[in-house]
Parts: structure tokens; C-alpha cells; sequence
């Protein structure tokens, strides 16, 4: 099933660590790897990501429908390096594809 859309939105949890553009980017980027995470309705959920200086996801937490799969999958993302740890919070909108 191809996805209609996925909807993002970052926020920094904190100052330090990578800037949201950065993180948008990335995010953007790596985004339709969340497609076998959509089933046959709109999912609606928040992740929590902690970021290392090295660009590894170490932490993730989602909540909502499909939380299993999008945390399994944000878990494999990576990020540029940066001096200090990120902490970021990732609203998303998963879409089926409406039949053609």
C-alpha cells in the first residue's frame, strides 16, 4: 500500500543538539520508511526521539496506533553528528492511499 501522505511536525525538545531544520530534513528524508506501518486507516500518534552526538536514534517512544511499528522503524534512522544529545518530538499522520 503506497502512502497518501505522512505528516510531519518536529519541535526540539531542547536548544542544544541538532536544529529543527536539520532534524526536518533528515526526517523528510527518511520518512517513507514508515509505509508498511500504515494499514487501511489514518493513524494519528507522537514519537519521542533521543538523539546521541554520534547521530544514532537511542531512544524512541510513540504512542497511538502502529506505535510498535513506527518506534521499531524510527530506531534505524540516523542523523548528522553534533556536539551535544537531541531530544525531539515528532508528530505524525500515516494515510493510506485511497483506492484508485
Amino acid at each position: 500500500m503506497r502512502l497518501a501522505a505522512i505528516v510531519l511536525m518536529l519541535g526540539c525538545g531542547s536548544s542544544s543538539g541538532l536544529s529543527t531544520e536539520v532534524l526536518d530534513e533528515r526526517v523528510a528524508a527518511q520518512r517513507d520508511t514508515l509505509e508498511e506501518c500504515v494499514g487501511e486507516d489514518e493513524v494519528t500518534l507522537t514519537a519521542k526521539l533521543t538523539i546521541d552526538p554520534e547521530g544514532e536514534v537511542t531512544a524512541v517512544e510513540a504512542t497511538g496506533e502502529a506505535a510498535d511499528c513506527v518506534q521499531g522503524i524510527i530506531r534505524t534512522w540516523t542523523f548528522p553528528a553534533s556536539d551535544e544529545t537531541t531530544e525531539a518530538e515528532l508528530p505524525l499522520t500515516l494515510r493510506p492511499t485511497p483506492p484508485s
